[in-house]
């Protein structure tokens, strides 16, 4: 067997701050001792990405990491039982949060008088 190697070739700075949501990503600039960029909302994701660029891609790496994890994760299976089996194609494919399936839980439930 070969020895590990860490390959940082293909880390991406664009790819990484996509990955990112907005308070991520703010986040990470306020840690490194970086400022906001004080601009119109318009020209706001382009400077705090010029922001991104201006890191170390590795200690980036490792921010965006923590911040992922830090992510809720909804526990799928749970819901499962609540999606029809005529709905689980459509639900699926619509990235559903924990919000959309108790709204979609309590939709169901409802029994239409018409």
């Amino acid at each position: 067997m070969r020895e590990a190697k860490e390959i940082t070739a293909f880390l991406n700075y664009r790819t990484i701050f996509k990955i990112l949501r907005k308070g991520e990503f703010e986040s990470i600039i306020k840690e490194t001792g970086c400022q906001l960029p004080n601009v119109s909302q318009f020209r706001y994701y382009k400077e705090c990405q010029k922001i991104i660029e201006g890191m170390d891609i590795l200690k980036l790496q490792s921010e965006m990491l923590k911040k992922l994890k830090t992510r809720e994760v909804i526990v799928i299976e749970e819901f499962k039982e609540i999606v029809p089996y005529e709905l689980k194609f459509l639900v699926y494919f619509s990235n559903f949060n924990k919000n959309d399936y108790l709204v979609l839980n309590t939709a169901l439930k409802y029994e239409y008088v018409g």
